[in-house]
């Protein structure tokens, strides 16, 4: 290892968002197989020093989703930090992507808190967001262009 690739990075979660949110009940037949998507996105705000995560979750039978949850995280970069992570000759940013797994993880978590917030009391409470390892999700450093 590097010690670009040791040095912890100084970050603040400041926002949670609920993107979207969707029970499509003609849509669900209660002893059908059910399907679990995932989608993992990332944005960055170079004049902010931000980083946000998005995750997108779906609960699918025959290929129709009858649940869609959609959350993001906007993470704060110190900017000792997200100095670190700029190239200026290349006009981007490369984020460690042990960083970019950690803070997915925890964007993960938060949705998993909505998803079961907005089913509560419902007969959809009973399809949940698992544990997963998002450092599968996350296998190489993120580089975006600025």
């Amino acid at each position: 290892m590097t010690k670009k690739q040791q040095q912890s990075v100084e970050f603040a979660l400041v926002k949670i968002n609920l993107e979207q949110f969707a029970i499509i009940e003609d849509l669900y037949q209660n002893d059908n197989k059910v399907e679990f998507t995932t989608a993992l996105n990332f944005a960055v705000s170079n004049y902010n020093k931000r980083i946000k995560v998005f995750v997108r979750f779906g609960f699918e039978q025959e290929k129709k989703p009858f649940i869609i949850i959609e959350g993001s995280c906007e993470f704060s970069v110190v900017s000792s930090s997200w100095d670190s992570f700029a190239n200026a000759e290349k006009h981007s940013i490369t984020v460690p992507k042990g960083f970019m797994a950690h803070i997915a993880a925890l964007t993960v978590s938060s949705v998993r808190g909505m998803l079961h917030v907005k089913t509560e009391n419902t007969q959809f409470n009973k399809y949940f967001i698992p544990t997963m390892n998002v450092a599968e999700m996350v296998s190489e450093d993120v580089k975006f262009d600025i």
